[in-house]
């Protein structure tokens, strides 16, 4: 089974949502750890927010290589 090659400008950009979610983990421990509620509900939103714009960078990427392989065919 071939491996995918993710392009270079879809790598960059995960790479920022994957720092934003950790950012998003450390808050929401921050609020744990202090019982407090704004870091807390700040940290879940912005983990939140991550995770949905990853799922649609990997939903682009799978239409972007499943119009290539239309392409090639």
């Amino acid at each position: 089974m071939a491996r995918l090659v993710v392009p270079q400008a879809h790598q960059r950009v995960l790479r920022w949502l994957i720092a934003a979610g950790l950012a998003g983990f450390g808050f929401i421990a921050w609020g744990l750890a202090a019982l407090s509620i704004w870091p807390l509900v700040f940290g879940t939103t912005l983990l939140v927010l991550a995770q949905l714009w990853r799922i649609d960078r990997y939903g682009l990427l799978f239409e972007q290589h499943q119009s290539d392989g239309a392409q090639q065919n």
